[in-house]
């Protein structure tokens, strides 16, 4: 009996080491919830990405499907789920309950199966998939319930290509788009963030100014659903907006409360608008896009497709400037210009009419210099750059002018 006490002395005493050890690993505990309204997939068939992962369709509550083309691999790690969008260690994952000897995969037909939920945070994170048998590639349809922890895998059909996505959208009526509501224009679904569209769309102002409203399907004026102002402070019908957010009302004359209303802009503020609307929050956000040009090189960076902008000049239509620090190098590429942002090949450039450095490379000083409308589209693509001399480091000014095409450069100190 004396030895049995002194053991239980000697683990009581061992306690606090041992849990002083895990004392850095912090264990989370995740409460379940009554009703699970959203369920991602990762894997092959999926996205790999658990913070832009593929959303799956809430048939019924807790219960989520889908359709997908499924190949075997030799990996074929094809699925497995989250329940939110995150950092890998901090999302809820579903996964098989175990795996096929050696592997990280569960092999299945179609039929019912468990799913283990676990994560990092909860300390059991298993990195496991679903696959299929080798040859049995073709289109499934995947359900699952999250409360019963279910997953049921149906083969559809031996068709092996994914059809072509719907591509769900919103539609503009008014000056900038049309006025058809049966063959309107549609806006571009935003990538990232679903019931977000957008359009870049030219503003003229007008008397009747009814630039723009939306429709939510196309159709006959009085079958469609329309997103109008939620109130009007011009001729009647029409609400002012300048860059900034407002609230939007859905309508529609099969619900008795068709108001004809549109967005327009005040008198001089005509020019190109990127117009983003928001479904689920009604919120229509105006933005006025500034005209401007894009430097690139040593001085600016390397992206055509996210370069820097220049400042438009406040007094002079079609002259832009940049203050950048300039430091020679042995390449010494430190900058030329492209009138959009885009893809090298997609883009025109305003670069030296004739080089004298390298073979790719004008030096400059301060001065006046003619520039080189150029482009792959064109045909007449030049890469070539504006530089300086050894020595010559500092802060220079950089103004361009569009319309004569010159440069300008300054040397600031």
């Amino acid at each position: 009996m004396k030895k049995v006490i002194n053991k239980l002395i000697f683990i009581f005493l061992l306690l606090p080491l041992l849990t002083g050890c895990e004392k850095d690993k912090e264990i989370v505990v995740v409460e379940p919830v009554e009703n699970y309204t959203q369920l991602y997939g990762l894997g092959t068939i999926f996205s790999w990405d658990s913070n832009a992962p593929t959303e799956l369709k809430l048939t019924e509550p807790n219960t989520f499907t889908i359709d997908k083309v499924i190949k075997y691999s030799e990996e074929n790690k094809q699925f497995k789920f989250i329940l939110e969008k995150g950092d890998w260690d901090k999302v809820r994952y579903l996964v098989p309950t175990s795996t096929d000897d050696g592997t990280a995969v569960k092999v299945i037909t179609p039929g019912e199966y468990d799913m283990l939920m676990c994560s990092e945070m909860t300390g059991d994170l298993r990195d496991h998939f679903w696959g299929i048998p080798e040859g049995s590639d073709g289109t499934y349809r995947i359900t699952v319930n999250v409360k019963k922890l279910k997953l049921t895998l149906e083969k559809i059909s031996d068709e092996t290509e994914e059809p072509e996505p719907e591509i769900k959208t919103i539609y503009g009526l008014g000056s900038a788009f049309g006025w058809d509501s049966g063959s309107a224009t549609g806006l571009v679904p935003d990538p990232l963030y679903a019931n977000v569209y957008k359009a870049e769309v030219n503003l003229v102002y007008s008397e009747e100014n009814k630039q723009f409203k939306f429709i939510l399907e196309k159709g006959d004026w009085d079958k469609v659903n329309y997103l109008v102002p939620e109130s009007v402070d011009y001729n009647g019908n029409v609400k002012i907006v300048t860059p900034g957010e407002y609230p939007m009302f859905k309508c529609s004359e099969m619900e008795g409360n068709l108001r004809d209303h549109f967005w327009g802009i005040p008198e001089g503020a005509d020019g190109k608008y990127i117009l983003t609307v928001n479904t689920e929050t009604m919120i229509l956000k105006v933005e006025k896009v500034v005209k401007t040009i894009y430097g690139l090189g040593t001085a600016f960076g390397w992206d055509s497709g996210n370069p820097t902008g220049l400042i438009p000049s406040p007094d002079e239509e079609d002259t832009y400037t940049a203050e950048v620090d300039l430091n020679y190098s042995d390449e010494n590429k430190q900058f030329k210009f492209c009138l959009e942002k885009g893809d090298w090949d997609k883009v025109n450039y305003l670069v030296p009419e004739s080089v004298d450095y390298n073979e790719n490379v004008k030096i400059v000083t301060p001065g006046e210099y003619p520039m080189f409308k150029c482009s792959e589209m064109e045909g007449n693509l030049r890469d070539h750059f504006w530089g300086i001399p050894e020595g010559s480091d500092g802060k220079y000014k950089l103004t361009v002018n569009t319309k004569t095409l010159k440069l300008k450069v300054e040397k600031i100190n």
